[in-house]
């Protein structure tokens, strides 16, 4: 049984979209690119088993698919 406000029901219920994703790159020039959008709430930058690359592991702000926009703001650069 679930008790609570409906809205904060629903919250609950959508989840955040994470994406997980391994970015070859300067890792400033990785923290400089994630600041430019508004689509990512936080992010976690983790070595990689690949070299000179690093793991990402991004949470969609309002739980919306990132994918193409973070493809776009990579491949820019």
């Amino acid at each position: 049984m679930a008790s609570d406000t409906p809205d904060n029901l629903t919250s609950l219920m959508k989840g955040s979209a994470t994406l997980e994703q391994t970015v070859e790159g300067n890792l400033e020039e990785i923290h400089t690119a994630l600041k430019k959008t508004d689509a990512v709430s936080e992010y976690i930058i983790k070595t990689s088993a690949e070299k000179n690359a690093v793991d990402i592991e991004m949470k969609a702000r309002d739980g919306e698919d990132i994918r193409r926009e973070i493809f776009f703001l990579f491949i820019s650069k």
